[in-house]
């Protein structure tokens, strides 16, 4: 029988796809990853009692390849993320859950620097979300901004354009021009238009988006530090 991962798993599993390409923004003190990480183990203990083990267990190793990853441990995260594709069997294989999984591989794959893997495997669960669930939906969104950082790391800006604009269009729709989600969006466009060779473009692109996220998030957020050195470029 089939067996759908639970609200909670989603719910973690949409925090680790995008977290390994953010991290660097949204940083953490490594003694607030390492009780993340703690509390994931013992989340895991727990569940091995619980009457749906699976299932918790299950939504306890999304927290737990999430605090790996930001730990720099890969390998295991990876290992748990396939372990996780191997539980969801025989869920179909355009079902959110698996392409949230997949993608969450793509995510380590780009962390170590492949980016070649992590584009081919991202822009196959985009062929497959956009598919099954809509250009429109969450989870494609997501994939989509994957699929153009990756390009960008590679130097297609020319094919990581188009999707940067959609991308920021749907959030911009979606969240308003003050959400860190559209503001994350209209930093990407303008650090590609700077790699375009297109500095006035860049800028028109970061200063919004610089004096935004100040006002947002606060000065002292890692986001304006980001902004801050690609307006400086």
């Amino acid at each position: 029988m089939a067996r759908r991962l639970s609200p909670l798993t989603w719910h973690a599993a949409t925090r680790v796809t995008r977290w390994p390409l953010v991290r660097d923004r949204y940083g953490r003190p490594a003694e607030e990853i390492q009780e993340s990480e703690r509390e994931a183990r013992q989340s895991r203990q727990l569940a091995e009692a619980a009457p749906a083990p699976q299932a918790l267990r299950d939504a306890a190793d999304w927290v737990l390849a999430d605090t790996l990853v930001m730990r720099d441990r890969l390998d295991e995260a990876e290992a748990l993320l396939k372990q996780l594709l191997a539980n969801a069997q025989p869920v179909p294989e355009r079902s959110r859950d698996t392409l949230a999984l997949q993608s969450a591989l793509g995510g380590i794959y780009h962390r170590r620097g492949e980016y070649e893997h992590a584009l081919t495997t991202q822009q196959a669960v985009l062929d497959a979300a956009t598919a099954s669930l809509g250009a429109e939906d969450a989870l494609s969104l997501d994939v989509a901004e994957q699929v153009a950082i990756n390009l960008q790391m590679l130097g297609r800006h020319a094919e990581a354009l188009p999707l940067f604009e959609r991308v920021y269009a749907q959030r911009l729709a979606g969240n308003g021009k003050s959400h860190p989600a559209t503001l994350l969006a209209s930093h990407e466009l303008g650090v590609l238009k700077r790699h375009q060779g297109e500095p006035e473009a860049a800028l028109a692109w970061l200063e919004p988006t610089l004096a935004a996220r100040r006002k947002v998030l606060g000065p002292e957020h890692p986001d304006v530090a980001v902004t801050l050195s690609s307006r400086a470029e």
